[in-house]
């Protein structure tokens, strides 16, 4: 009622000869507009779906003195009309009667289905400015020849095959704009015509131009008052333009030019990304040219025309991506130069300035040369470029910074990334003397940085982001909390033992100090810190005492990453209170994560921006959902958080039961690729439960599935959207230092797939200029965004292929790393890397250093080729007995035996009671109808059973159960008369799971859990997850096909145990603890007892 009265009071102020009635789902317009009668100037109907009354223009209700109707040939009553608008209305025609309204100036008519215009359009003399674009015209009539005052025209993305002759006719100061049609050539006869009436600007990108002998044959040679044209996204392999006198803009972007000739004469914008030029041909020399952009080429060199004699006018020069080994010394004559690009080249040296050009490149801003063979910078570098504010130096073979004295100190570089090179601790010191009041971005990573004093970090007064990372360092500077401004910290992969006190610093956001083996002590104070995002993964030293985190009062929550374990990420919480509460916040692993062949870690960092959060959700599970496979996915939000994670969520769910329903639909003749179908049907499922979370907004996503079969392992991969997956395979030749990445997935961009394009434009959708499907979603298929279907498809794209000795890793990550680093670069960097959480981190510094600043998100699956020739089974016996996740090593001491078991009674003291209550736990099973299935193997014994609706009521279950099964978990502990091994494994869980039974899955509120967890990895045992949001076992009013499962899993073990329990204090830095957050993880990634089933 609200929003009604807001649009009514909106409708009210607006003047009385306007009136703007779009977006408002009217399938008749009401009756009180027409009151408006002669005094409507401009009418506004879109978006929405007017009806047409069927009749002929003679026998319409005004002309019959009827009562209006409100169709759409009613609004020719309003006869003084000069705009209409009636775009997104799926018109189908355009009503003839409508073409009487002769004081229309413009009118708009766009996005619609109309294939065809009427003759009479030639009536509106007086339209100045008409919009057909994405439409399904094929042709123009020629009556609006007569249309003398019309000077805008805008017929994109509809179905023209030749250009329409109509356009001869247009005004000399109008532009033809036909993007996104099916255009091949221009014919000679009407380009001379178009010349002749003197047209200026012309639009074809997104058509299908072809020129592989000529440029003639396009018939732009003849069209030599050209001052603008666009040819983006064609298929042009030879262009000759230099009869183009006039011509200053020109675009060819993602073409297939080899060779192109242009008049130089008045140019002064070129662009030529992403083409195979070898040659770039400008004459007369441009003396004009200020825009020069040739980035993703083959050329060898640069074009001597670039530097005419005199002062350049030149002020971007973009030409990354190409071979280019020198550069010319006339380079230093663009004094005006802003943007200087040359990343991805192979530059040895820079050259030296000439005597003429001693005073440099006074206005250059950026200079980027990462990704090139220079092994040292001229020694006047920063002399020559005093104004710059941001440079690029990483990935070279540089060794030290040019320590030429400055000659004043207004420097105002700001950004300096040097990572992947092999700088010292004196690089540092220099920086600090010179630029520490102006840099505010220090990149370092992965060079040979040893130790930074404490003076010399302090002098970066205005610092907001550090990455130190992949160096030596020992330790932190002590003044890191003094810097005001610093953000982030990124000190992963290092040799730190200690780190700094950073709970005083203001500003602190982001810190990573992971891949430190070293790195001992507590993290008290960082709890205590400002920190919004924390990574400690890999620290196998790194833990928190009991003590510590009780006295913790932050009251700020902490985002960490648990980079190796089933969990991706990681909440914590505060305050926390008792030792109980706290062992439930946190927990972080100090190791990768290993299963069977397969070891996996992740990484990720949000974006540079301050508000930036991370919008990327990972779910990686194995064994998952059988015993021989797991499961990889990601979900890129594009900045939303939400639907990231609420995909993550259900997605695992969903593949799960896909699968069983794939395979129970099979019948005798299982499917040929089960896990194929259950990954495509998976997505789908998580699209559709999206519903209005989905509607005008999605996320790119990518799966992996990996199988074992009898003798090879399986994946399958599926994605849509920029999120892309590749498998890297070692070199088969010993020769050879790199090695090969394997696209598993397609990347669902119209500005690089043709296919996804044309798809697109025959759907009724358009692709603007930025590369945006109607100028709002990023990709051609993606989850959610449901108001763009059926233009945006959330249909996947599925591969499949067997795993060989040859492969090395796969790697899942979403657009930060591909759209900055290719390919090839990534899996010669993976092979690099044994560790999977180290080589996701260098992948992410690499994308950093390459200029990503938005979220990067990395996956990395390592491939052991020993135990993957072999293709064990999780469900093998030899297999699961030799995991650490069921029992410690056979030669674990005694001593450290019972200093676990004392840690894990003593987080148990608070909660229970010191009671033997096996009988009560047996008579309550058993009395509520469960059954007790032991496993003649391994001792192992399980209870399931379906919820009933009194279940709740039942003596000895509901409420107290928990307490119940915990108590049963503390006597087996510390009784002293049975043999128990302390590496076993005890799990107590509650879970109530909505999934199809009429709830939304991707709605928690309901789940309640308790799990006790040992992990083997660590130094103590811990309740690994505690979620008390229902005190009780829900009642039976759930929807159907909710289930309860209670699981008592006890191993026993033939070892004999310590005769008596250790009754002292559990060491003060023990383990990380923690409390996976429900919306962004999968727990459970254990696998199942042999021996469960369910009644």
């Amino acid at each position: 009622m609200r929003e009604w009265q807001q649009r009514l009071e909106l409708a009210i102020s607006q003047p009385v000869d306007k009136a703007d009635l779009s977006n408002r789902q009217l399938n008749l317009m009401p009756e009180s507009l027409f009151h408006l009668g002669d005094r409507l100037l401009s009418l506004n109907l879109r978006r929405n779906c007017l009806q047409s009354s069927k009749m002929t223009p003679d026998s319409s209700a005004s002309q019959r003195g009827d009562r209006l109707s409100g169709h759409l040939e009613d609004i020719q009553i309003f006869r003084n009309l000069t705009s209409l608008d009636l775009s997104e209305n799926f018109l189908t025609t355009l009503p003839a009667c409508l073409c009487r309204l002769r004081s229309l100036t413009e009118l708009n008519i766009a996005a619609n289905q109309i294939s065809a215009l009427p003759n009479e359009i030639s009536n509106l003399i007086k339209l100045r400015s008409l919009y057909l674009y994405n439409n399904r015209l094929t042709e123009l009539p020629d009556s609006m020849t007569s249309l003398a005052q019309l000077s805008v025209l805008l017929i994109a993305f509809n179905r023209f095959e030749e250009l329409p002759p109509v356009l001869a006719c247009l005004p000399s100061n109008s532009d033809v704009i036909l993007p996104g049609n099916q255009l091949s050539s221009i014919p000679d006869a009407l380009a001379q015509r178009l010349d002749a009436g003197g047209i200026k600007r012309i639009n074809l990108r997104f058509n299908r131009l072809v020129a592989i002998d000529s440029g003639i044959s396009l018939g732009l040679a003849g069209l030599t008052h050209l001052v603008y044209l666009d040819l983006r996204d064609n298929l042009i392999e030879t262009l000759d333009l230099q009869p183009l006198s006039h011509l200053e803009f020109l675009s060819c972007d993602r073409n297939r030019l080899a060779d192109i000739f242009v008049n130089g004469t008045a140019l002064r914008t070129l662009l030529l990304v992403e083409n195979k030029l070898q040659s770039l041909k400008i004459s007369p020399p441009p003396k004009r040219l200020e825009c020069l952009d040739v980035s993703d080429n083959r050329l060898d060199s640069l074009p001597d025309c670039l530097w005419p004699s005199g002062r350049a006018s030149l002020l971007r020069l973009h030409a990354g991506g190409n071979e280019i080994r020198r550069l010319p010394a006339d380079i230093w004559r663009c004094v005006k130069l802003q943007s200087l690009r040359l990343e991805r080249n192979r530059i040895a040296e820079l050259p030296a300035a000439p005597a003429e050009a001693a005073n440099g490149l006074t206005e250059l801003l950026e200079l980027c040369l990462h990704s090139n063979q220079l092994t040292r910078l001229p020694a006047a570098l920063f002399h020559l470029t005093p104004a710059l504010v941001e440079l690029n130096l990483a990935n070279n073979q540089l060794v030290e910074l040019p320590k030429l004295p400055l000659r004043n100190s207004g420097n105002r570089l700001q950004v300096l990334t040097a990572s992947f090179n092999q700088f010292s601790d004196a690089d540092v010191s220099f920086l600090a003397e010179n630029f520490g009041s102006s840099l505010r971005t220090l990149l370092l990573a992965f060079n040979r940085l040893t130790e930074i004093n404490d003076e010399t970090m302090l002098q970066f007064c205005e610092l907001r982001e550090l990455n130190i990372s992949g160096n030596q360092l020992k330790t932190l500077p002590s003044t890191l909390s003094r810097l005001e401004r610093l953000v982030t910290i990124r000190a992963h992969s290092n040799c730190l033992q200690r780190l700094p006190d950073l709970s005083d610093s203001p500003r602190l956001r982001t810190l990573d100090v992971g891949c430190n083996s070293t790195l001992s002590g507590s993290v008290r104070n960082l709890m205590e810190s400002r920190l919004s995002f924390l990574d400690l993964s890999c620290n196998q030293q790194m833990g928190m005492s009991m003590q510590d985190l009780a006295s913790v009062r932050s009251s700020s929550p902490i985002h960490t990453v648990d980079a190796s374990s089933a969990e991706s990420t990681l909440m914590l919480l505060s305050p926390p209170t008792t030792p109980l509460q706290t062992a439930q916040r946190r927990r972080s692993t100090g190791s990768v994560r290993s299963v069977g062949p397969f070891q996996f870690g992740l990484a990720e960092v949000a974006g540079s921006r301050p508000s930036s959060i991370i919008s990327v959700s990972v779910a990686k599970r194995m064994p998952y959902p059988t015993p021989d496979g797991g499961l990889f996915a990601m979900f890129d939000g594009d900045g939303d958080a939400a639907i990231a994670r609420r995909l993550q969520a259900d997605f695992c769910r969903a593949f799960k039961a896909e699968l069983r329903g794939v395979v129970a639909g099979s019948g005798a003749a299982p499917a040929a690729s089960p896990e194929g179908a259950a990954l495509r049907r998976a997505l789908l499922t998580c699209h559709r439960r999206l519903r209005n979370l989905g509607r005008r907004r999605g996320a790119a996503c990518a799966a992996l599935h990996l199988k074992r079969w009898p003798g090879h392992w399986q994946v399958t991969a599926a994605n849509a959207g920029d999120v892309e997956a590749l498998l890297v395979q070692r070199p088969r030749n010993p020769e050879a230092e790199d090695g090969v990445g394997r696209r598993l997935t397609r990347c669902f961009l119209a500005q690089r797939d043709r296919d996804e394009a044309t798809r697109v434009t025959k759907a009724g959708g358009v692709v603007t200029d930025d590369g945006r499907v109607n100028g709002q979603c990023r990709c051609t298929r993606m989850l959610g965004w449901s108001s763009l279907h059926p233009v945006v498809v959330p249909d996947p794209q599925v591969t499949q292929l067997n795993l060989t000795e040859w492969d090395d890793a796969l790697v899942l990550a979403n657009r930060g790393l591909w759209s900055h680093v290719g390919h090839e670069v990534v899996a010669a960097e993976v092979l690099k890397v044994a560790h999977p959480v180290a080589a996701a981190k260098r992948l992410v510094d690499l994308a950093q250093s390459h200029g990503s600043s938005g979220n990067i998100c990395v996956l990395i699956v390592k491939i052991r080729p020993e135990l993957l020739a072999r293709a064990p089974s999780f469900a093998d016996e030899d297999f699961a007995a030799s995991s650490s996740v069921f029992s410690f090593d056979s030669d674990q001491s005694e001593d450290r035996r019972d200093r676990l078991a004392c840690g894990m009674r003593d987080r148990l003291a608070s909660e229970v009671k010191h009671q033997e209550l096996d009988a009560d736990l047996a008579e309550a099973l058993s009395g509520d109808g469960g059954s007790t299935v032991p496993d003649d193997r391994s001792t192992t014994w399980t209870w399931q059973r379906r919820r009933r609706p009194s279940m709740s009521k039942r003596s000895g279950i509901g409420a107290g159960m928990s307490g119940l099964l915990l108590r049963h978990v503390h006597a087996s502990l510390t009784a002293s008369d049975v043999g128990i091994d302390i590496g076993s494994e005890w799990k107590t869980k509650h879970r109530q799971r909505r999934y199809d039974g009429g709830g939304d899955s991707g709605d928690d509120s309901s789940d309640w859990e308790l799990d006790w967890r040992w992990d083997a990895g660590s130094s103590v045992g811990y309740p690994a997850t505690l979620d008390s949001r229902r005190s009780s076992i829900p009642g039976s009013q759930s929807a159907s096909g909710d289930a309860v499962d209670f699981e008592l899993r006890e191993s026993l073990n033939s070892r004999a145990a310590p005769s008596a329990v250790a009754t002292a204090a559990a060491p003060a830095s023990a383990v990380n603890l923690g409390h996976p957050h429900r919306n962004l993880v999968d727990t459970g990634t254990e696998p199942e007892a042999p021996g469960a089933i369910s009644v």
